[in-house]
């Protein structure tokens, strides 16, 4: 006795399996539980991985980039009336403990005695009340906090797509040509600090007009200038005046 048993098609690996092997029609179970397997965070790809620095510079580099653009995130996340509040709460809990403790508790100041027993429970006091203005301050301030936190992740990810292209561009043979020509026609001259390089491996070629706000002028000749390290390093992505 014979059983007809069904084969199928996978649609990402090609392969032709029984029925049992596949989770819907066209995607068998093997490539299903590839495309569950967990992406990774941006936030670890925020920063530009050199392999001469060590591990300890790279995740120095990763943190204040990390904390630039948590900077850029909060900026972008407007406040609310209800974050102004919090901002206040912990001064505000010290105030109005320090003002109820100076209304009842002012007769205890007239006898010499009980003068350094009040002024313990007032400092012991303020501290609590500052840990619970904190603490009030946190519950207030979450809703924010979840928002700057996606907000932060949107940058993260922005950031990420950038580098690659970045890579991606930096490492095209049209870019190396490019590159190779400029720099066979270049004098040997930095065009901003006008310092003789000697060594054609020292020197960089800057875009005049930042790649990342002109991609479309990546590639011409017109925009392309000489730079030592230093000054390419120290323009960046930024417009000079004389731009």
């Amino acid at each position: 006795m014979s059983y007809y048993r069904e084969v199928l098609i996978c649609r990402e690996c090609g392969r032709r399996k029984t029925r049992n092997y596949f989770i819907s029609e066209t995607l068998c179970k093997k490539c299903a539980a590839k495309r569950r397997i967990p992406q990774p965070n941006p936030l670890c790809a925020i920063s530009h991985p050199d392999p001469t620095l060590d591990s300890k510079e790279s995740i120095a580099i990763t943190a204040r980039v990390e904390t630039r653009l948590r900077r850029e995130a909060e900026h972008e996340v407007p406040k609310t009336p209800r974050d102004h509040v919090a901002a206040l709460t912990p001064y505000t809990a010290m105030a109005v403990f320090w003002a109820a403790g100076l209304l009842f508790g002012y007769p205890s100041l007239v006898h010499p005695r009980h003068d350094g027993y009040f002024l313990i429970l007032m400092w012991w006091g303020t501290i609590i009340a500052g840990l619970v203005g904190l603490w009030v301050q946190s519950v207030l301030n979450r809703p924010r906090s979840k928002k700057v936190a996606v907000r932060l992740y949107e940058v993260a990810v922005k950031r990420a797509e950038a580098i690659s292209d970045t890579r991606a561009f930096y490492a095209s043979a049209e870019w190396n040509i490019v590159r190779k020509v400029v720099l066979a026609e270049a004098s040997g001259e930095c065009q901003v600090c006008g310092k003789f390089i000697p060594r054609k491996v020292d020197l960089t070629v800057d875009h005049i007009l930042p790649r990342s706000k002109y991609p479309h002028l990546a590639l011409e000749r017109s925009n392309m200038q000489v730079l030592c390290r230093s000054c390419n390093s120290r323009k960046g992505d930024r417009l000079t005046s004389k731009t």
